[in-house]
């Protein structure tokens, strides 16, 4: 049984929180305690997933726009005075259909690096502006496809009291059964899975670690 309250009383920005990952991530924090704000480019999303919840609120962002980034934390130390974990959640696979270096755009380049790269350079920059004075924890989502070779993936594959951290998040879909096959453990993970782990960094558990990647993949990159 897992001990409830591991972030209490703290504050937590979650970008891309309208589905998926972020989703679970934000419900998994409302669970342990925290206030979360999350952020998503659709406002209807983001909504659905705040509904009901007085834990969790939801903020408009398009993470591309520096401005933005200003507004929302300028927003949530109104709102919560402080802000104690950020996640830098949001990303996108792709804007076309195939990601072969030969058939990459630089069109399509940049679009994935605009949000995959820049938006969590952005939000790491306001994220350390916010925190510097009060401490707090920076967890960047990525996925395995930056550890192991993604050939088919070139361009989404490419990715002080502040803790930082990595998490690496492998396949969550049951529906790819070739990529289940490639799976020590035999099955897909799931969006709770990747959520566990943003817990546990974001969580006084994790006080004194720093700089680590956490890799939940079921064992993927280990053969």
């Amino acid at each position: 049984m897992h001990t409830k309250g591991r972030v209490h009383k703290k504050n937590a920005i979650i970008t891309g929180g309208g589905n998926s990952i972020g989703k679970a991530i934000a419900k998994r924090f409302a669970e342990e305690g925290a206030q979360v704000l999350i952020t998503d480019c659709n406002q209807h999303d983001g909504m659905n997933v705040a509904k009901g919840s007085g834990a969790i609120s939801c903020y408009h962002q398009d993470v591309t726009v520096e401005t933005d980034w200003q507004r929302l934390f300028k927003f949530a130390l109104e709102k919560f005075s402080r802000v104690d974990i950020l996640v830098n959640n949001a990303a996108i696979l792709a804007t076309e259909t195939s990601q072969l270096l030969e058939d990459t755009s630089l069109k399509q380049w940049r679009a994935v690096q605009s949000v995959n790269s820049e938006g969590v350079f952005l939000g790491c920059k306001y994220g350390v502006e916010a925190m510097r004075e009060t401490g707090g924890s920076i967890i960047n989502l990525s996925s395995i496809a930056g550890i192991i070779s993604s050939p088919h993936l070139v361009a989404y594959g490419l990715k002080c009291k502040i803790k930082w951290s990595h998490l690496h998040g492998g396949d969550i879909s049951e529906k790819r059964r070739d990529m289940i096959n490639l799976i020590p453990l035999g099955e897909a993970g799931t969006a709770e899975d990747i959520a566990n782990g943003a817990l546990f960094l974001a969580s006084d558990e994790a006080s004194h670690i720093t700089g680590v990647e956490l890799v939940i993949d079921g064992g993927m990159t280990i053969v």
